[in-house]
């Protein structure tokens, strides 16, 4: 027998890095509060090493949408890649 989904979503498979931070910090980092930024894994290492313990979350809109659906009820599945390190493996 066959499955049926109703929502599939393909997508970038980005890891939310998340962290307590003042104005002060951002400000010097050149980020904008309330705002998203990709950045590469250099830049990553750069701010993990001056912020709070960070906490990571799979993310990206397309999954976080997934998600939310079948939290509703729906039945879903996404597709995306991920890199094989650190950030891929949490994913």
């Amino acid at each position: 027998m066959t499955e049926t989904i109703d929502l599939l979503g393909i997508g970038n498979a980005i890891t939310d890095n998340l962290c307590r931070s003042s104005d002060d910090e951002l400000k010097k980092n050149g980020l904008i509060k309330g705002s998203m930024a990709l950045i590469d894994g250099q830049k990553a290492a750069e701010l993990q090493s001056t912020v709070s313990p960070v906490s990571r979350q799979s993310g990206g809109s397309v999954s976080n949408s997934v998600v939310h659906f079948a939290k509703l009820g729906g039945r879903s599945q996404f597709i995306g890649k991920v890199a094989n390190d650190d950030a891929g493996t949490h994913y």
